[in-house]
């Protein structure tokens, strides 16, 4: 047995060592120019670092850490007076080896030679030398081999002058000093010569004690040791100091209420604001050598809200703005010597007070988007002459873990565009909006803007995953960066929102994100992606040999993210468990089996919600100071208790169950899984007869007879159509059936139409006519018998005439439509009442027609099938590869359709012919919100420009003269709807940004009454926050009421 363990052993360092071959030199940034020569070093011969000078021997001590740690030797210091300057000699290599440096990047320009006897590092100054001592570090630490590395020989500079990156320090989490310091550590590894940190309050202002939390303030004491930390280091500490906006914390505080313009900006309008700045600068300032420090004063909103109302109203805003900046300047660049930066945002919407800005400040833009160019950001101040950074983002802020696939686009495109334009450097942000994520996952981010900034956004991306956990861990293979790939592609699942926190904190377990179907998708589809990754960061964890500490976040956040994914399908299937325990016919012994095991599993979630809180108090404690703790501690009570509430909920069922009650219906319990985004067609089930079960028998032929009340709720209802799950024990009886409507003043039944769906279940569906007021109930009878009874013929019958595998033609009396492959359009709306007059903007490609979702799905190809075929519903369900799915209903004798999506959609346009309403047409009509906004439609000729527009409203419409009526309806929603001339202008349309429609309702035909009622009737009776109730009552046999 121990052969064979010593055995798999060695098999598996040789795979190791053989992953760690194939894989190209880990080097973060990759020098610009590499030839590998083919031989190897053995740094164990390496005994000592002979250096020119003292000064350069320091900048090598960071090597002398690496030999102690990596191969647990040190190699002695020497100095050599008559070496070059600048120039570091490993081992026996020659100092006197012809290094030739690059002629570009100054200072910081390096070439090593690493040759079988030694290395050999030179710099054009001491910048450059400690970057080939940093090149030196990552070849011997993450592409070693037992103690020999590669040789080979590099000549390197970077891109840009100023690189390096941002800790949010203000907005919850205060870092330690040892977390700071290990960012430093970072910058110097990857070549980044600045760290800066982001703060608005916590800091220990000796002036303003009260200010500063006191468990979670940076102190002047850590600055102090941070600035000479880094300096030992190579990097410089780049102060910041909030002193516009964002000062919400301190404004809101009584002693300094009278500084505030509004809740969150100080006011300029004060003299006291300034000596006020004064001070903090004066806190600050004095303990930093960098010449630059950031001032901010960005996202000043309401600006003239207070007390400076009366100075913008006659200077205007941008002009005040720019005063305020100038008075700023005077005491950061006249005071105290330092070189005044500012975010851009402001001054670029002020661009007419671009030049009142000093000349000498370092403009600071930023935007956090995956555009494909930034030249909006840039353009403006390199052509003003002004020195600029560019400030991409590493989209952490708000998300469980950072959206790589935005940061790593956002960063790359904007570093390559800054660096065209003449960039004078770039500063990497990363964010603590919600003051609840944590600093460690943010380091992908910051490596590949160290990546970007060195070489000008040139490297590919793949190949840098490949060696980011090299270096960052050590470990000989790329779990970590195939990890990261994993991860990347998280933020887009539908139903994830982005991996924002909240997607996390939110839980309600009842309701789903659209549907019961759609939820468990996309649980599914997270955990194809999650757990693949987190095997790959556990690996990664198990090979490190340095900060293997860091994976503990990534694989925490991982942790989360899969939870999301298991307490969704989880809480769902303990629901369906209690689902299935009340149906009827259930024996009490498996009613009683199925509570209990749900009840179970959702104790087994709350459980790991409870360990995911006490891992997340000892992260916290490793990174930060105790200050803000409370707020996420907060959410994970709410998180627990929402739990309890849930195993409350089953556990009260049981004890229910064993004192001999009756199990509650899943609505009773609070249990019943709620689906906002389609209809319920879920039953009230009752073991007991129905109210009316002395009514006569009026199906001969039929022996059993199942009795069903729709209950309107708070909505009144007009032609209402029912579709509900039959229980598996009824559907061997559908052989026979006819429903019949009851009376409710004689008792008389009358056979009405209806519709048996088959799929996953049985659905019966019927048409309630006429209206239904709110509150009220109509009761039917389901007739059931063993032979084929004759239907009822549906008025106006919907029918499917045509299908092929690229379109679907469906009818009643009123529409005609087709609906075609390409996005799942409905390509042609033909009224028939006036002679087939398609509404639909001509074509059947692209935007054309109606039920248009935009952007990808409105060309992706979907495949087509019927599902349902009349005569009272046609159902044609569309859905594409990438799991999208459009659900089409069209139904007897109206004509309107309904349209579900999955996932639900922020764009849903109907493109019209814009000779049906134009102004500038032959038929104008006139544009009606159910908010009552109504007026003349606007002109073809204007375009876009013709839009109206109304929020908060749940129907928009086009009407003419002569009855002919164009409408969208989002029941139950109210969002922003736009009405507009018709063609690539819109018909009737939502685009509504970060709101979301599942389901609408496309009205196209003549208008038999008033408009606004007959909408707002179809608005009520569709609307998915109200549906009615459906009560099936236990089944009755022929002359009796016993249960077969």
């Amino acid at each position: 047995m121990k052969l064979e363990m010593k055995l798999g052993v060695v098999l598996c360092m040789i795979a190791l060592v053989a992953g760690a071959e194939d894989l190209p030199l880990r080097l973060i940034p990759f020098p610009r120019e590499v030839k590998e020569t083919g031989g190897l070093c053995d740094l164990a011969a390496c005994r000592f670092l002979v250096a020119g000078e003292e000064a350069t021997l320091r900048a090598g001590r960071s090597l002398v850490r690496e030999f102690e740690r990596e191969l647990e030797m040190r190699p002695a210091l020497k100095t050599d007076g008559a070496m070059p300057a600048y120039t570091l000699v490993v081992g026996e290599a020659g100092a006197d080896l012809a290094l030739e440096l690059p002629s570009q990047g100054g200072d910081e320009a390096y070439a090593l030679e690493v040759t079988p006897s030694g290395a050999v590092v030179r710099g054009r100054g001491m910048a450059g030398l400690r970057h080939g001592v940093q090149t030196l570090r990552q070849l011997l630490y993450a592409n070693r081999r037992g103690t020999r590395i590669p040789t080979l020989s590099i000549r390197d500079y970077p891109a840009l002058k100023w690189r390096g990156f941002q800790d949010d320090i203000t907005r919850g989490p205060s870092p330690k000093l040892d977390t700071l310091t290990r960012e430093v550590d970072l910058a110097e590894l990857t070549k980044q010569n600045f760290f800066t940190y982001y703060l608005e309050y916590q800091y220990a202002y000796p002036s303003h004690p009260n200010i500063g939390p006191e468990d979670g303030s940076f102190t002047p004491e850590e600055l102090t040791h941070l600035v000479d930390y880094a300096a030992e280091r190579g990097v410089e500490i780049l102060g910041c100091q909030q002193a516009f906006g964002h000062m919400g914390h301190i404004v809101q505080s009584e002693a300094y209420a009278h500084l505030a313009e509004n809740h969150r900006v100080l006011t300029p309008a004060k003299e006291e604001t300034y000596t006020f700045l004064d001070d903090l600068f004066g806190d600050q300032i004095p303990h930093l050598d960098c010449e630059l420090f950031n001032v901010c004063c960005d996202e000043v909103g309401g600006l003239g809200e207070g007390p400076a109302q009366a100075m913008v109203e006659k200077l205007g805003t941008g002009a005040v703005y720019a005063r305020h900046m100038n008075r700023v300047h005077e005491l950061v660049s006249g005071e105290y010597g330092k070189r005044m930066m500012m975010w851009g945002d402001i001054i670029l919407k002020h661009p007419e007070q671009l030049d009142k800005i000093p000349q000498d400040t370092v403009m600071l833009t930023w935007a956090y988007s995956a555009w494909p160019n930034y030249d909006k950001q840039i353009i403006p101040f390199a052509e003003s002459g002004y020195d600029f950074f560019v400030c991409p983002g590493v989209s952490g802020w708000r998300r469980l873990i950072p959206d790589l696939s935005v940061a790593t686009t956002n960063i790359r495109n904007f570093v390559r565009d800054g660096v065209e334009h003449g960039a004078m450097g770039m500063l990497n942000t990363s964010w603590d909006d919600t003051g609840d994520n944590f600093n460690a996952v943010t380091w992908h981010g910051l490596l590949w803007g160290a990546e970007c900034a060195w070489n000008a956004s040139t490297t590919p991306l793949d190949a840098f995953n490949r060696r980011a956990g090299g270096v960052l861990f050590g470990e000989p293979g790329d779990h970590f960066g195939q990890a990261i790939e994993l991860l990347a592609q998280t933020h887009a699942l539908a139903g994830m929102e982005g991996m924002n926190q909240k997607r996390f904190w939110n839980l309600a377990p009842t309701k789903c994100t659209v549907s019961e179907e759609v939820t468990l998708r996309q649980a599914r589809a997270l955990k194809r992606l999650i757990e693949p990754a987190l095997d790959h960061l556990r690996q990664a964890q198990s090979d490190a040999r340095r900060n293997a500490d860091l994976l503990d976040y990534f694989i925490y956040e991982a942790k989360r993210m899969q939870l999301i994914a298991d307490r969704d399908l989880g809480f769902l299937d303990a629901l369906d468990a209690y689902r299935r325990a009340s149906r009827p016919g259930v024996p009490r012994d498996r009613t009683q089996n199925l509570v209990a095991a749900a009840g179970d599993q959702v104790k087994a979630l709350r459980d790991r919600h409870q360990a995911l809180k006490d891992e997340y108090i000892a992260l916290w404690h490793r990174e930060n100071k105790p200050y803000a703790l409370s707020r996420p501690l907060g959410h994970f009570d709410g998180l627990l208790e929402t739990c309890d509430d849930l195993v409350a909920r089953f556990a009260r069922a049981l004890d229910g169950l064993a004192s001999g009650e009756p199990l509650p219906s899943p609505r009773d319990a609070g249990l019943e899984i709620e689906e906002p985004g389609v209809r319920n067609t879920e039953p009230v089930y009752k073991t007991a007869a129905a109210p009316f079960a002395s009514a006569t028998w009026a199906a001969e032929g039929c022996s059993r007879r199942f009795g069903i009340e729709v209950h309107s709720g708070k909505n009144p209802r007009q032609d209402y159509v029912v579709e509900t799950e039959l229980h598996a024990s009824m559907v061997p009886r559908m052989n026979g059936a006819t429903l019949y409507e009851i009376d409710p003043e004689s008792g008389a039944q009358r056979p009405i139409p209806h519709q048996m769906l088959q799929d996953d279940s049985a659905r019966l569906v019927f048409r309630v006519d006429g209206r239904m007021p709110e509150e009220s109930c109509r009761s039917y009878y389901l007739y059931c018998g063993e032979e084929a009874m004759v239907p009822v013929s549906a008025p106006g019958a919907v029918l499917c005439s045509e299908i092929t595998k690229d379109r679907v033609w469906i009818e009643n009396d009123l529409i005609r439509i087709l609906i075609g492959a390409e996005g799942a359009h409905i390509y042609r709306w033909e009224v028939r009442e006036l002679d087939h007059l398609d509404l639909t903007h001509p074509g059947e490609s692209a935007w054309s027609g109606f039920a248009d979702l935009g952007r990808q799905l409105r060309v992706e190809p979907y495949d087509l099938e019927l599902v349902a075929d009349g005569p009272l519903l046609v159902r044609v369900r569309a859905t594409t590869e990438s799991g999208a799915v459009k659900i089409i209903d069209a139904f007897a004798g109206v004509p309107w359709v309904r349209v579900s999506m999955i996932p639900a959609t922020g764009w849903y346009w109907n493109y019209d012919l814009v000779d049906n309403f134009a102004a500038d047409r032959a038929t104008p009509g006139r544009y009606l919100f159910s908010d009552g906004k109504t007026g003349p439609v606007g002109r073809a000729a204007d375009a876009i420009r013709a839009q109206i527009k109304s929020a908060g409203v749940r129907w928009s419409a086009k009407t003419r003269d002569d009855g002919l009526l164009l409408a969208l309806i989002t029941p139950g929603q109210s969002v922003e709807h736009t009405v507009g001339p018709g063609a690539g202008s819109g018909g009737v349309g939502v685009q509504i940004g970060n709101s979301r429609v599942s389901h609408v309702i496309n009205v196209g035909g003549m208008a038999d009454r008033a408009p606004q009622a007959w909408l707002d009737d179809l608005e009520r009776t569709w609307s998915l926050e109200a549906e009615p109730e459906i009560v099936v009552y236990r089944d009755e046999r022929i002359n009796t009421t016993e249960t077969p």
